[in-house]
């Protein structure tokens, strides 16, 4: 039978609380579990990246895009959803909690408005105009369109990229498996 531990007191009787090195020590422990069971998930394979937390994050790691097409793809779901907001449509509510505050949208909603037309024409410029409604499928829904779409996303994620300056615009689209 294991000895029983008798509890440390303060002066005043009360249980002893812990140091603050053992509850440092405590969290750090915690967030470490946390990430060793996020990167455990499936949808994950073991990648601890932040990129792998999104669907157009995967794919991006999947076919080894380079990271801007990443940047460029959260900067416009940042921008679509807070134009969205801004003009009152309907916003998820999963959405609606995170990402960009209107504060200012009156101000800034011909500026967004205009950012994400631009990023369109330059997907259809790149691609053709079937590619706007696959791309923004995977970045503003997390749903990713079949096999056969896979290197027109890329393409379209690539404009984008260089329309956003999240890229470099003499740099050449790379894609792996495409």
């Amino acid at each position: 039978m294991p000895a029983i531990m008798p509890i440390r007191r303060e002066p005043s009787g009360r249980p002893q609380r812990d140091n603050a090195a053992k509850v440092k020590q405590a969290m750090e422990d915690r967030e470490n579990a946390e990430r060793a069971f996020v990167a455990g998930q499936p949808h994950r394979k073991g990648d601890g990246s932040q990129m792998a937390e999104t669907e157009c994050g995967r794919f991006i790691i999947r076919y080894g895009l380079d990271p801007a097409c990443y940047a460029a793809a959260m900067k416009y779901w940042s921008l679509s959803w807070s134009y969205r907001r801004s003009i009152g449509a309907h916003v998820p509510m999963r959405i609606n909690h995170g990402g960009l505050m209107v504060h200012d949208a009156k101000d800034r909603e011909q500026e967004w408005k205009d950012t994400i037309d631009g990023v369109v024409d330059a997907i259809q410029r790149e691609c053709g105009p079937g590619v706007v409604l696959p791309v923004n499928s995977l970045v503003l829904d997390d749903r990713l369109y079949p096999e056969p779409y896979h290197r027109l996303i890329a393409r379209g994620l690539w404009a984008m990229a260089k329309q956003l300056g999240t890229a470099n615009p003499k740099g050449a689209f790379e894609a792996r498996g495409l």
